[in-house]
């Protein structure tokens, strides 16, 4: 009976460890989130700014491939964007 209790409490505590776990990882993807909403939001005050110094300046964002929104800047006239410091031709991309 004493070795039946204490695998299953064994189990319990796996069980108990792997939720413990789980909870972290959606803190922590909260926590990314929230940065990244804080991001954007800094992002559209510079966008103001920029829209006050340089008429052809956007701040738009794009997806890219782990899901994450980029904040960068769109040159609208020659449809180019800039991003860290590399520029590159577009399509389309959404403005904020």
């Amino acid at each position: 009976m004493q070795r039946g209790t204490r695998s299953r409490v064994e189990e319990l505590e796996l069980e108990l460890f792997e939720l413990e776990s789980q909870m972290e990882l959606e803190l922590e993807l909260e926590l990314e989130l929230e940065l990244v909403r804080v991001r954007i939001e800094l992002e559209l005050d510079l966008k103001t700014q920029l829209e006050l110094d340089l008429k052809i300046f956007r701040v738009v964002r794009v997806r890219v491939r782990d899901g994450c929104f980029r904040i960068i800047k769109s040159d609208a006239e020659h449809k180019r964007v800039h991003w860290n410091g590399i520029c590159m031709q577009y399509a389309s991309f959404s403005v904020l």
